[in-house]
Formats: C-alpha cells, structure tokens, sequence
C-alpha cells in the first residue's frame, strides 16, 4: 500500500504500527504536505459491520471531544475498494507503556503528573457522556510540546461506551457477559461483563495506572489470565508502599480508593481524583520531585513516532493453564473461589485477542500482551496517616521490576472483547 493515496488527499509513506483492528502509517497530505497518521481497517474486517460501526465511531468520539488530551481523528473516509481509514495528529514520541517498560517505574512526581493529565482528559470525556473502557499504558502517548516533557494524550475510543445525558447508554456495542477492556486494568464489573458499567471504571484503570508507574508492577500477575482472574476473586493486592517504601501515605490512598472492589468507594468523578493527585502532588518535597527524565529526540523512526495505540496482531483463546487445574484452596475461601470461577466461565467463552498493546523498544514488533483483570482493592488495616513531611535523606531509587514482567507477559493475551472479530 506504500504510495498510495486515499480520498485523493492522505498519500501512505511507511506503516509504523500493526495489530488486529488496523494498519497505522505515517502519511502526508498531497496538497499541503502535512504529515499526518492514518489508520487502515484490516481488509478482513471491512466486511463485518460490527468492526466498521467500532471504527467510525472511534472518529466520531475523538473527533468531537476536542481536549488538548485526547488525540483528535481529523478526517475519516471510505476508498472505492471499501478500505476504511481514519486520519489524526501524527504524534512524535512514545506510548506510557515504552516507557515504563525502558525505565521501570517512574518518579512520584512525574507518575502524579501523568495520572493527573489522564483524568483532566477523562473529566472531559465523562462530561460528554463517554466511557474509555480500555484505559492502559498503551493508550496513553508522551510527547513534548514546547518546553514541556510527558505532554499527555489519550488514544484509542473504539471500545468506548456512550451515554445519554440521563446516563442510559446510548450507543452500546455490548451484550452481557461480554468483557470489554484489557484484562490488566479493568474493574471488578467490567470483567464480568455487566452492561451497567460507568465512568468508575476508568478511574479504576487510572488506579490501576498509577500503581504500575509507582511500583514498576501490576498490581496482579500470573501465569494465565485464569490465574489472574483466581487472584482477583480472592486475593487483596498487594499496597504499593510494601513495593515502594518511601511512597507517601497520601499518594497511596489515591491509588487504594481508585482501585476500590466496590465501584460506590472509589472517587465519584474523575475531576475529584484529578483533584486528590494535584494535591498530593503539591506536598512532595524536593527530594520526591527529580527532574523528569529527558524525552527521547522527536525522531521519526517505527519505536517514537505514531497515530494511535499500538495493536497486537492475533486472536488467542483463553484456556486454564495446568497450574490453575492442580490449584487446592481450603474450605473457608470455597465462597470466593466460586465468585472467581464465576468470572473464569465468563472469560473462557470469549475470543481473546491482543488489541492495543505497544511494541518493544527494539522496534521487532513483539506485543506486550496485558492479561491481569484486576478488580481487587486492598484496603489498608489501620486508617491512612497525613502524608508525612519529607525527610532530607536521600530517597531510595524507585523499583525497576516493569521490564521483567512485561517480558514474561508477553506470553499472555488480554481478555479484551471482540465477540466474532478478531482486533
């Protein structure tokens, strides 16, 4: 397809990323010589019209919004042979999920200041009655914009749910017991499948986010996604202050009441969540607060530059792994064993495949499969203490673990839902 021209105007140079739903390329506007990123439908799905209907309305909802960040689709069209495309911003830099997998986990300061960019660009899309559904690291770009690094967008609306303003959902590509998401981030009720998910849903991904740029892990993981799915049912998570120390109290009552089980515990909006994490973030004191980590050159090579979320390429099916077969729980926790079985008979029936997870930074290609559904929050044994004022010794580094589980769950797929299409 290099060199060819759709709607006589967008003329594809090179593809920068592939995966299941489409082909992005970088691309250039014949007459005006705008670069720009065009997403390309995969040929097999232009015929599904559940595919098509997910990937118009991606460009509908991203193209109305209009947040400084959220990615803006510019354009959107049809060719003659019945490819459909989608034209946005062609963004130089590098998805979260590149950089917590080149730097492990992150300052507290830089971590507080991406969570906070996220849920100004959440409370922007809840206000227009619209719920992201597959919040992750991959869909959320860095890049530098003047002087300022890890400059925040949001990519990726083509799951997202739509409400009306009475909150009823108005556009639903949904039926119950169909998992929407990836598994590594979603809500207790969003692996379920249940159709009355909200906007509570994202800000447990945001949660979910913030726990793995503050402790460089997820907070469940597992050889399996039905692994994970056991743990979540029946497990607490482990708090990130027992991964990270020197984290404070404040910021990690943040990340315990965004991931909280019950959806009513969490934070109402994401505008007070937002409101919480600027508030903690004010109290750091200037040993919590190193300089932000320099951005890599705007260099427009496969690893840096690109439109929307990286996709993975291959349907997988969900299936119990043997240690799952052979697991033995006492009595006392046979009750929750059921509510994880519960949600095991949910997931194996789905078509499960690697939507949106970003390459590795040696530019193979490889997708960093995601496959935690995590719904378990942890809440602390004793009330949370104020934050504490900030000692002058130095603070010890912030853990590196995130490159060793990305690597090991590549092996994995994401419980993503796609009921029939593969993307």
């Amino acid at each position: 397809m290099e060199g060819l021209v759709l709607g006589g105007k967008y003329r594809l140079l090179r593809p920068i990323a592939e995966g299941g739903m489409g082909v992005v390329w970088e691309a250039e506007h014949v007459q005006i010589g705008r670069k720009l990123a065009v997403k390309v439908l995969q040929g097999h799905l232009a015929k599904n019209p559940e595919a098509v209907l997910r990937f118009q309305r991606e460009a509908q909802i991203a193209g109305t919004l209009g947040h400084d960040h959220i990615c803006p689709v510019l354009d959107i069209g049809e060719t003659e042979t019945g490819q459909h495309y989608l034209v946005m911003e062609l963004l130089r830099g590098r998805s979260l999920g590149e950089t917590l997998e080149a730097s492990g986990a992150l300052a507290v300061d830089r971590a507080l200041d991406i969570a906070g960019q996220i849920l100004d660009a959440l409370a922007a899309a809840h206000s227009a009655g619209v719920v992201h559904r597959d919040l992750k690291p991959g869909n959320v770009f860095l890049s530098r914009v003047g002087d300022r690094d890890d400059f925040v967008r949001v990519l990726d609306f083509g799951i997202s749910k739509v409400t009306s303003d009475g909150g009823q959902e108005a556009t639903s590509l949904t039926r119950t017991g169909i998992v929407m998401g990836t598994a590594h981030y979603m809500a207790p009720e969003q692996a379920r499948g249940h159709r009355d998910i909200d906007s509570r849903v994202d800000l447990y991904a945001t949660g979910a986010i913030l726990y793995e740029m503050l402790t460089g892990r997820v907070p469940y993981d597992g050889e399996s996604s039905n692994e994970i799915i056991i743990k979540l049912a029946t497990e607490p998570f482990v708090p990130p202050r027992e991964h990270r120390p020197d984290l404070p109290e404040e910021v990690q009552a943040i990340v315990l009441r965004a991931m909280a089980r019950r959806r009513e515990d969490r934070f109402a909006t994401a505008a007070e969540m937002r409101e919480k994490v600027l508030g903690a973030r004010s109290t750091l004191g200037a040993s919590d607060q190193p300089a932000h980590a320099a951005m890599p050159p705007a260099v427009a090579s496969p690893s840096t530059l690109i439109g929307v979320a990286r996709s993975s390429p291959a349907p997988l099916a969900t299936a119990p792994s043997a240690s799952f077969r052979a697991w033995r729980l006492p009595r006392s926790r046979l009750p929750l064993v059921a509510a994880a079985l519960a949600l095991v008979a949910a997931a194996v029936g789905l078509v499960v495949w690697l939507g949106g997870g970003e390459r590795g930074e040696d530019g193979g290609g490889e997708a960093h499969a995601t496959p935690a559904v995590h719904a378990t929050p942890f809440a602390p044994a004793h009330p949370a203490t104020p934050a504490p004022s900030i000692a002058a010794s130095p603070t010890p580094p912030p853990p590196t673990h995130t490159r060793h589980w990305r690597s090991r769950c590549r092996r994995l797929s994401p419980l993503r839902s796609y009921p029939s299409v593969p993307g």
